[in-house]
């Protein structure tokens, strides 16, 4: 039943609504049923999605926006490369530097045709379990270039009017690990889209082309004006902030970082990277793409969290990303880093909307996708067992909730499953899974605590190749309002026969290192920042937090300020009056402008702090220890302490910019504490000191 381009009945829109929603889940179910490998199957490491013929994102099921949202990117540079793939075409593209997120990420799409006229493409942005590369599972946190990262896809036709290129797809399987599970793979790929396009051709049938085209606009445009208006509520004004990436350079830490200003107007939102540090040889790079996927994320799920995910939602945001940085690399640099980078965007913008809307912004998650994998050859078929998980981190406390334990951050949505069977995992790889548990005191203190990460204890049962791409192994996640810091994540060793626990060199990045038989591996991702001052939250919840196993009774005494008898009841009066004493230990320093350029670094760069040997021993601070600030907004700044013996105690010097995202101007004070992993009373030779980092002392 055609229609004409009047407006069409609400309950209409709803139902077709649903219907390209509903379309996208039974793509994924059915690609799940087709799939080979476990990356699918299990992991389910895929998206779904329906877009128009500009490329602009319609529909997704329960995805991984982290899949979808730069899928429009994809697809329009397939446009421009391509133009509009014609009946029985279908295209594939994985290039980080066009719209891609990290390679092993491949697009495969097709059109809908009806009556010989295109309607809509459908696409499917999949893990592929390997793409080539240095490292079993083509991932690796040292490659300092792109070709070391796998094969890179341009926009191609993989099938014209029906038929494959058998040639290009040998080609493809020749340079990836085990090509039996890619090929059996990409064909459930192209059966979870032709499933997707006979589902539109059914909805067209019911309502007509010109109905369903208008849905489309409408769908769209009233999610526009829905996100208009959410953005409206924020006050105009200038928001800045910054984090930072761990860049390691022959073993040499020069931390690079992520600039943004978030410019509200009205009803827009312009999010700017100017001044982000320049690309370098290091994973700690990726495409324009992921990082306004970021950026996308973080704005809809602090504005507008309960309406459907379309490309209306995201016409009011505009976001600046200069060429040759870290944000939107040129070749050769490495763009494996799209997780991390991803969240590193999400994390800023959310920093930076901290000073605006408090109440609508959570602590720092673990901050990475953290993937982890151990290649073991298999020398009867020249392949590779692949052990490979995304393992499970904390997420940011709340303002009135504690953080998500073991989970993924936010940008993952529901689709990647952090949580696998360890039967199936054992049954991948020869590996035994000895021991997984929540890892005590890794989540950040606060008034509402931050999620808590796991331990897992893995044991090699043959030689392999082990590799990770992680971030936060040195500059832990954030809190708010007080809140602390995030356990960061930590990947340890202990070589068989041995008891010593070693730490890796490059933490949350080695790559390439043997394991041997009888090894074994110790994975912790970071934990969550909590949010508020920890020594506010209820005794009660410690008390029952210490019961549960999520906090020791240091932590509970350090941290929270809660005195236990022995029977673990609170002693109320000494409680008072230790939470008075952590009150008067801390240190506050008064604000002095200056107009030094507060940044150091190599190819990196990174805020310095200079303070008087004096407040240096207070603080039993060294050069180069990591410093929070915190003023009267509620996300805090980093900077390196660097000791000046011309310095008055008593101050601290701060720009124009520090000032801004702290919110504090000359003559007032900033709360001042030195970074340590769990305790302020650790002794600074301990593995809890978080920089400088672990000296020499690693794997061998």
């Amino acid at each position: 039943m055609e229609k004409t381009t009047e407006r069409v009945d609400p309950i209409t829109l709803a139902v077709v609504n649903e219907g390209f929603i509903q379309i996208a889940r039974e793509m994924r179910a059915n690609t799940i049923r087709c799939s080979y490998s476990p990356v699918i199957a299990f992991m389910e490491d895929f998206s779904c999605a329906i877009f128009d013929m500009e490329g602009n994102l319609i529909a997704q099921g329960e995805d991984h926006p982290g899949h979808v949202i730069p899928t429009p990117r994809s697809i329009q540079a397939c446009i421009e490369d391509l133009g509009t793939l014609g009946l029985g075409d279908i295209g594939i593209h994985n290039d980080g530097y066009r719209g891609g997120t990290h390679l092993n990420d491949v697009i495969t799409y097709l059109p809908v045709y009806y009556k010989e006229k295109p309607l809509v493409y459908i696409a499917i942005r999949a893990h592929w379990p390997d793409v080539g590369g240095s490292q079993p599972g083509s991932y690796s946190g040292l490659n300092t270039s792109v070709y070391q990262e796998g094969i890179r896809i341009p926009p191609m036709k993989i099938c014209a009017n029906g038929k494959f290129n058998e040639e290009v797809l040998k080609l493809l399987y020749a340079n990836m690990r085990n090509p039996d599970l890619v090929r059996g793979d990409f064909f459930s790929f192209v059966a979870g889209c032709n499933r997707g396009k006979d589902l539109v051709l059914e909805l067209v049938e019911r309502y007509g082309a010109e109905t369903i085209r208008q849905c489309i606009k409408e769908m769209l445009d009233l999610s526009e004006a829905r996100m208009r208006e959410k953005i409206s509520e924020i006050p105009d004004g200038e928001y800045y902030y910054e984090d930072y990436q761990e860049f390691f350079e022959d073993g040499k830490f020069d931390p690079v970082i992520i600039r943004v200003k978030v410019t509200v107007v009205g009803s827009d939102i312009i999010v700017d990277f100017t001044g982000s540090s320049p690309q370098v040889p290091g994973t700690v790079n990726a495409g324009y793409a992921v990082t306004e996927c970021g950026v996308l994320i973080a704005l809809k799920s602090m504005l507008d969290p309960a309406s459907p995910v379309n490309g209306g939602c995201f016409r009011p945001i505009k976001s600046i990303l200069p060429e040759g940085t870290i944000v939107n690399p040129k070749p050769d640099a490495p763009i494996g880093a799209h997780g991390e980078i991803r969240k590193r965007a999400l994390a800023v913008v959310m920093g930076a909307l901290s000073q605006a809307v408090p109440d609508l912004v959570c602590a720092a998650s673990h901050g990475c996708s953290g993937p982890i994998s151990c290649g073991f050859p298999i020398p009867k078929t020249g392949g590779t067992a692949l052990y490979y998980e995304i393992p499970e981190g904390g997420c940011g406390a709340l303002k009135d909730l504690d953080g998500a334990s073991a989970t993924g951050d936010v940008d993952f949505g529901s689709a990647i499953r952090t949580i696998r069977s360890l039967e199936q995992m054992e049954a991948e790889a020869p590996i035994l899974i000895e021991k997984t548990e929540f890892a005590v005191d890794s989540g950040g203190p606060g008034k509402a605590r931050g999620g808590l990460t796991i331990t897992r204890d893995l044991r090699c049962l043959a030689d392999g190749i082990f590799g990770m791409l992680g971030e936060r192994g040195v500059i832990p996640p954030w809190g708010l309002a007080g809140g602390y810091w995030g356990y960061p994540q930590r990947v340890g060793l202990v070589r068989k026969g041995e008891q010593e626990v070693r730490d890796f060199k490059i933490p949350a990045k080695e790559t390439g290192f043997t394991v041997r038989k009888g090894d074994l591996l110790i994975l912790k991702l970071a934990g969550g920042g909590g949010y508020g001052d920890p020594i506010e939250r209820n005794p009660e919840r410690v008390r029952e937090d210490v019961e549960e196993g999520y906090i020791s009774r240091e932590q509970a005494y350090e941290y929270y300020g809660i005195v236990f008898r022995d029977d673990i009841t609170v002693d109320e009066q000494q409680t008072v009056e230790l939470r008075q004493k952590i009150l008067r230990e801390r240190v506050w320093l008064e604000v002095v402008h200056s107009e030094e350029y507060p940044y150091v670094g190599v190819r990196g760069e990174h805020r310095i702090c200079r303070l008087s040997p004096k407040t240096a021993e207070v603080l039993q601070a060294e050069d180069n220890d990591l410093l929070e600030l915190i003023g009267k907004n509620i996300c805090p700044l980093r900077a390196w302490l660097t000791i000046d013996p011309a310095m008055e105690p008593e101050i601290v010097l701060l720009d124009k910019l520090e000032q801004s995202i702290l919110g504090v101007k000359p003559k007032d004070k900033v709360w001042i504490r030195r970074i340590t992993a769990t305790s302020r009373y650790y002794p600074r030779d301990t593995d809890c000191a978080i920089f400088p980092v672990r000296g020499d002392r690693g794997c061998n």
